[in-house]
């Protein structure tokens, strides 16, 4: 993941849904003049307005790979999920050992 992350939008392909407002967690977007405008280059950056435009209107920089189109949603067997979250831990004792650069790259995607 790269560090500069700006939010963009394009006034020519955004509809003025208001889609991506909706769905900022942080009011980060208003819809002014039928056009979706970004309040301030400060948010925390989670891709939802990205994922949620309809016309591809929204863009961010900063990531390595673009977000990923989701075609078929994933079902989860009620019954696994529960058992996983049940039998998680957390670890409470570390050792003294480095973590490869990738491993914290695809723990920070993941969190995206």
């Amino acid at each position: 993941m790269n560090r500069k992350h700006m939010i963009r939008i394009d006034s020519e392909k955004c509809i003025g849904c208001g889609m991506c407002r909706k769905d900022c967690p942080v009011n980060n977007i208003i819809v002014k003049n039928k056009k979706a405008r970004i309040v301030a280059q400060n948010c925390i950056k989670c891709g939802h307005c990205v994922a949620v435009c309809p016309n591809a209107a929204v863009s961010m920089t900063g990531f390595d790979e673009p977000p990923e189109e989701i075609g078929k949603t994933t079902v989860l067997d009620p019954d696994h999920l529960l058992n996983a979250v049940k039998t998680r831990r957390s670890i409470r004792q570390f050792r003294k050992q480095q973590v490869d650069p990738q491993i914290i790259a695809k723990i920070i995607e993941a969190g995206r």
